[in-house]
């Protein structure tokens, strides 16, 4: 709630009737237009991906199953979905279950945030993966290095995601 609040305080300062210096701008200027396509393409991205997960989830036939359909073969919505905070989670999860190699070919084929085709993604270097496609390190589960860890603690990443 503070973090909408202190957002849209500037916005309710600027659009006060207090505020008369400014000119009211005319809706139709190429930002205005450019704004709006963006958030279309932006929702219509999230409602799909939204829907082919539901589809996924009421369809699938186990809980370590991966999701590798619709606009979820082309990317994880990573911060628009609050992956951050179940990434690394579900990345020990499928370590756990067994499932890490099928997985990691997964991760390695589909990009973060940019819908980007499987087979074009797949053979980037991971410095083009890290800086155009917001794929850092902080989000990636290493089995060689941590799964020593994962094995002694048994309640990471349990929870059902």
């Amino acid at each position: 709630m503070s973090w909408v609040w202190s957002v849209s305080v500037p916005v309710s300062f600027i659009n006060s009737e207090k505020i008369v210096e400014f000119a009211d701008p005319n809706f139709g200027s190429v930002t205005d237009i450019l704004g709006v396509i963006l958030f279309v393409i932006g929702f219509l991205i999230e409602s799909i991906a939204d829907i082919h997960k539901l589809i996924f989830r009421i369809n699938r036939s186990s809980s370590d199953e991966i999701i590798k359909t619709g606009l979820w073969a082309w990317m994880v919505l990573l911060f628009i979905s609050g992956l951050p905070l179940s990434e690394r989670p579900t990345h020990i999860k499928q370590f756990k279950a067994g499932n890490w190699p099928e997985y990691s070919k997964y991760l390695s084929r589909t990009s973060c945030l940019i819908p980007f085709p499987p087979t074009l993604y797949e053979p980037l270097p991971q410095i083009i993966k890290s800086t155009l496609f917001l794929e850092f390190p902080i989000y990636r589960f290493d089995p060689e290095s941590e799964g020593d860890l994962v094995e002694k603690d048994k309640n990471v990443g349990d929870k059902n995601i």
